[in-house]
C-alpha cells in the first residue's frame, strides 16, 4: 500500500521533486530526493514526487509515477509526462526541484516558470558526451537549457560545478544521516547470520549493475587469477539497469563469479547490509558525490575504489581507503588481494570510540587506562585526574582511520566546550576536527598523550618510566 503523506494544508510550504531515475531501485539521485524531502516534511514542508518506473504503483500517494517500457524515445516520453503532472500539481506545491541536466527537468522547469513558480535543479553528475552527433546535440542543448533556465543551480560537489563550468552554479555536497548509518556489531551478526555468511572477508557493492557503477569491472576481477585462492564473498545490494539488464546475468555464467556472489539485490535499508561488510567495493568509471562512499565510512567501512577524482578527494579528506587505476580490471584484483592479505583491523576504531565515549561520559579511569602505558607509568591516576576538566567533550565522531606499523592515525571530530570556575558564562560549543595518534603495545591499542590547552603535567620524559625505574614525583597542585 501507498504510504499517505499529509495533506497540502498541513504544512507552510510544498516542494515538487522530478527525478529521472525510479524510487524502486538503489540510486544515489532517488535516495537524495527521498531523503531530503523526507527530512523536510519534519520541518513542515510538504512534497509531490515525479519519477518514472515500470510499475504504476507510487511509494506514496503524493508521489506521480510515470509508468515506462520499452526502449523507444523513453527520455521523451518522462518529459511528457512529467510537464502535465506538474501543472496538475500545481496547488499542492510552491517550488519546483528537478534533479540532472536532463529533458525531464527542462519540462518541469518551463511548466514551473510559466506557473510563476520558483525553480531549482540539483546536478548530481555529468553524463559522458554521446559519440553519436545528433544525440550529442541534442545533449548539449538539453545541458545549456538545464542551466539557463532555473532560478538556481546547485552542483553536489565541486568536481561536478567544474564539469559543467558555469558560474552561476552553488556547490552544496551530498550528506547522510550519521544516526542511521553508524558502526554496528548487532547488524552484522543478524544480517551475516541471515544471508548466510561465515568468517570470510566480505565486501559490499552497493548501486546500479551497469558499466557505469563498474560492475562489470568487478565481476572480472573475481575471475582473476589473484583472487582464485582468497576465501571472500561479494554482497550485492541495488538491482539491475534499465539499459543494461543482462550485465549481470553474462557475469553469473562464470563458476567463481556463482560461488562467490551473495545478491541481496533491492532492500530498503542498506544500513544493516553495510555493517555486515568487511570493506567495500566502489570501481564507478564516474560519480559526482557518492552516497555509497559516505554512508559506507559513516558505518566504519573501509573503501577500494577506483582513482577518480572524486573518490581521491574522499579519500584524502577522511586519510582512510584504497584506489586503483580507473577501468582496469587487473589493478582491481590486485588492491582486492592485498587488502585481503593484510586484513583490515576493527581493534583501533573500537579503542578510540571506547575512548571517546568515556570522555563524553566523564569516565576518567576508563580515559585513564586508555592511554599509553609509558604516559601511566609516568603519571598516576591522581594527578591525571587534577590536570583534566577543562575541556568537556558532547559528542564525536571517529571520521577514519590508517595503520601504519604500529602506529594508527584517528581522524576524530568532536563537539566540545571549556568550563572553568573563573569563566563569566560557559564557553559556546564548538566542533574541531584533527587526527589523533595511537600505539600498539603488546598487541593493544593505545592512545598517545596529546595537551589540547597547555601542558597540566611537569615536564616529565613520557617514553620512560621516571629515574632509575621509579615513578616521578609530582609538585603538589597550586
Amino acid at each position: 500500500m501507498p504510504q499517505s503523506r499529509k495533506s497540502r494544508h498541513d504544512y507552510e510550504c510544498g516542494i515538487c521533486y522530478t527525478c529521472p531515475y525510479s524510487l524502486s531501485r538503489i540510486t544515489g539521485v532517488g535516495r537524495f530526493v527521498e531523503t531530503l524531502s523526507e527530512r523536510l516534511e519534519t520541518r513542515r514542508f510538504g512534497s509531490v514526487i515525479i519519477y518514472p518506473s515500470p510499475a504504476r504503483s507510487p511509494a506514496s500517494s503524493n508521489d506521480k509515477v510515470v509508468p515506462l517500457r520499452g526502449t523507444f524515445l523513453l527520455d521523451m516520453k518522462l518529459a511528457t509526462r512529467t510537464a502535465l503532472f506538474v501543472a496538475e500539481s500545481r496547488g499542492d506545491f510552491d517550488v519546483l526541484h528537478a534533479q540532472q541536466a536532463h529533458l525531464q527537468s527542462v519540462a518541469a522547469i518551463i511548466v514551473g516558470k510559466i506557473l510563476g513558480k520558483p525553480t531549482a535543479l540539483t546536478l548530481h553528475l555529468r553524463l559522458s558526451t554521446s559519440s553519436r552527433p545528433i544525440r550529442r546535440w541534442f545533449q548539449t542543448i538539453v545541458e545549456r537549457l538545464s542551466l539557463t533556465l532555473p532560478d538556481t543551480v546547485v552542483a553536489v560537489s565541486p568536481e561536478v560545478a567544474r564539469n559543467f563550468g558555469d558560474r552561476r552554479v552553488i556547490v552544496v555536497e551530498n550528506g547522510i544521516d550519521i544516526e542511521k548509518f553508524r558502526p554496528s556489531d548487532e547488524s552484522r551478526r543478524r544480517i551475516r547470520d541471515a544471508v548466510g555468511l561465515r568468517d570470510e572477508f566480505v565486501w559490499v557493492f552497493a548501486g546500479r549493475w551497469s558499466r557505469h557503477k563498474g560492475i562489470d569491472l568487478l565481476l572480472g576481477a573475481m575471475t582473476h587469477p589473484s583472487l582464485s585462492d582468497r576465501d571472500y564473498r561479494i554482497l550485492l545490494l541495488g538491482g539491475r539497469a534499465a539499459d543494461e539488464p543482462d550485465l549481470i546475468d553474462r557475469g553469473l555464467q562464470d563458476a567463481q563469479v556463482r560461488n562467490r556472489l551473495q545478491i541481496a539485490g533491492f532492500v530498503e535499508d542498506t544500513a544493516p547490509f553495510l555493517a555486515a561488510g568487511d570493506a567495500m567495493v566502489l570501481p564507478s568509471r564516474v560519480e559526482g558525490m557518492p552516497l555509497a562512499f559516505l554512508e559506507a565510512m559513516a558505518t566504519g567501512l573501509p573503501v577500494l575504489a577506483s582513482d577518480i577524482p572524486v573518490h581521491r578527494m574522499l579519500i584524502e579528506r577522511s586519510g582512510c581507503g584504497w584506489t586503483f587505476r580507473s577501468g582496469d580490471v587487473g589493478d582491481l584484483s590486485r588492491a582486492m588481494a592485498e587488502i585481503m592479505d593484510v586484513g583490515i583491523s576493527r581493534e583501533l576504531r573500537e579503542r578510540a570510540r571506547a575512548y571517546w565515549d568515556a570522555r563524553v561520559g566523564r569516565d576518567l579511569a576508563a580515559t585513564y587506562t586508555l592511554h599509553e602505558p609509558a604516559f601511566r607509568r609516568a603519571v598516576t591516576m591522581t594527578a591525571f585526574a587534577q590536570g583534566r576538566g577543562v575541556t568537556r567533550v558532547l559528542e564525536y565522531d571517529i571520521l577514519g582511520e590508517r595503520i601504519e606499523g604500529d602506529l594508527g592515525i584517528v581522524n576524530v571530530k568532536t563537539k566540545s566546550t571549556f568550563t572553568h570556575p573563573k569563566l563569566v558564562k560557559p564557553v559556546e560549543p564548538s566542533w574541531s576536527e584533527f587526527d589523533e595518534q595511537w600505539v600498539r603495545v603488546d598487541g593493544e591499542w593505545y592512545r598517545k598523550f596529546r595537551f589540547p590547552i597547555g601542558d597540566p603535567y611537569p615536564p616529565v620524559d613520557w617514553n620512560a618510566s621516571g629515574a632509575g625505574g621509579q615513578r616521578p614525583v609530582l609538585p603538589p597542585r597550586p
